[in-house]
């Protein structure tokens, strides 16, 4: 069956035909992708006349004319057989058939979208944590051809506290107190033995122990808005470093020979103080874009691959900051409490645990600035024997409460930041405790609450490590190991 279009006089005078006839299988959308990128009619938009979109511009796209009876089928009578006019996601600019001033106006339609969609994030505001989504497939999303990294390592031999609370306090044994090159570590001179994670862009490496479960992550975003950030947060530090008085604690500590801070941030019921110089650094760096951008994307990522852990965070830090309303949330996109900034300019951990975390959550920590990251500035993950590759602007996650950790060195003239976010176990137990000290918390049970408590400690390192996720309850179960 065929339709026939009856044209005005004035259209018809002007294209030189009175009708068009389509045929009843005649599919519109794929016709006008197929005409766009064949028959360049769009040559009428004026390059410097009204700003319309290009869907404006097409919502009346001038068809094909049916001048004369012919055998040969019109692009717009039938269907394309063109792959490209198939599809739905056409490149913007990289179609070779398109002109210049084609390419031009389709990557103006582009920005137009893209800043359209700004303003309407400028316009409601930055999500706060409960609206951010996780995603949906990790498998897909997040590790398309990445397999997950074992070990024989258990997180039930952790080096965890009687209470569970925290990590037991640092020796400082394997891995000794220096710093480490790469070739100390991995190839032929390497004095130890450990498996090289290398990074690919859109993938992350879950690290899995013994029992299948995912108790860290290495992630490695190819989003040019996350790498954007990245660059951006690193000359952030780099201008605030300039401003803040350190002290000499901060500059040397038991993390390594560069000045730390950590943000305000809640603990055991207190903001923690800074003197004003380091005060405002600290609060420009935390309210700026490009940070509380990074940690939205990490609590997308805590969503989706830790879900129980990020709930039971989540319920600890809402009732911890209900139970005290002059407490400071410094990422309202984030269940963590805490950050810190480490200064540089040339960030190399030492072997260290944060012995002060809570042992069975993640912290979460994002690497900066400008330095060959093949070479140097790996993370270290000694008693898993991992050395991961850790390029500026991605994102790695472990248990930092009893994961002993460090940093390969980078060069002289290199820069290296970082930025972490993490919960002190302090601040669970407070919870736990009905906001009150240990001591009073004892001091106020009955012999049969104190006999159910000690039943409670024994067992909470236990509930702690099922709120991982393991590898089945995420569709990994026929992933390569």
């Amino acid at each position: 069956m065929r339709f026939k279009l009856k044209l005005s006089p004035e259209i018809a005078r002007e294209i030189g035909a009175s009708a068009f006839v389509f045929q009843h299988d005649f599919d519109f959308k794929n016709a006008l992708l197929h005409s766009i990128t064949t028959e360049g009619l769009y040559e009428h938009l004026d390059d410097h006349g009204r700003a319309e979109t290009l869907t404006e511009a097409f919502q009346k796209p001038p068809p094909i004319l049916q001048q004369s009876p012919s055998p040969l089928p019109s692009p717009l009578s039938s269907l394309p057989t063109s792959p490209a006019a198939q599809s739905s996601d056409l490149p913007l600019c990289n179609n070779p058939s398109l002109t210049e001033t084609q390419k031009r106006k389709r990557k103006r339609s582009k920005q137009a979208s893209k800043e359209n969609r700004k303003r309407k994030r400028t316009k409601t505001g930055p999500r706060t944590a409960l609206q951010i989504e996780p995603r949906k497939d990790p498998v897909k999303r997040f590790a398309p051809d990445g397999p997950a990294s074992s070990s024989s390592y258990t997180m039930d031999d952790a080096p965890v506290a009687s209470t569970a609370y925290v990590g037991l306090q640092d020796e400082g044994v394997e891995g000794g107190g220096g710093t480490w090159w790469l070739k100390e570590l991995i190839g032929p001179e390497a004095a130890e033995r450990f498996e090289l994670i290398e990074a690919k862009p859109g993938t992350t490496v879950p690290f899995v122990d013994a029992d299948g479960r995912i108790y860290g992550l290495a992630v490695y975003p190819d989003d040019p808005g996350i790498k954007k950030c990245a660059q951006e947060a690193a000359r952030l530090i780099q201008t605030e470093r300039s401003r803040c008085s350190f002290s000499a604690d901060q500059k040397e500590h038991r993390r390594g020979s560069f000045p730390a801070m950590g943000g305000r941030y809640v603990l055991l019921s207190q903001n923690i103080v800074h003197n004003q110089a380091n005060a405002s650094a600290l609060n420009r760096l935390t309210s700026s874009k490009p940070f509380q951008r990074l940690s939205g994307f990490a609590t997308g990522v805590f969503k989706t691959w830790a879900p129980r852990l990020y709930r039971y965070c989540e319920d600890h830090f809402n009732d911890l900051l209900s139970s005290d309303h002059s407490l400071v949330r410094i990422f309202h996109n984030s269940v963590l409490s805490a950050a810190a900034f480490n200064f540089g300019p040339r960030t190399i951990c030492l072997p260290h645990i944060d012995f002060g975390n809570l042992p069975f959550n993640l912290c979460w920590i994002w690497a900066l600035g400008w330095y060959n990251w093949k070479k140097g500035g790996h993370i270290i993950l000694w008693d898993l024997k991992l050395v991961v590759e850790f390029p500026p602007g991605s994102l790695v996650a472990i248990p930092s409460g009893v994961c002993r950790h460090s940093n390969t060195c980078v060069g002289k003239k290199e820069v290296r930041y970082s930025f972490t976010q993490y919960a002190p176990g302090g601040n669970f137990r407070w919870v736990d405790r009905g906001f009150q000290s240990e001591e009073n918390y004892h001091a106020g049970l009955t012999a049969a609450e104190a006999r159910e408590e000690k039943l409670r400690k024994k067992a909470r390192w236990k509930m702690g490590l099922e709120l991982f996720s393991t590898l089945a309850e995420l569709g990994f179960e026929n992933e390569p190991l």
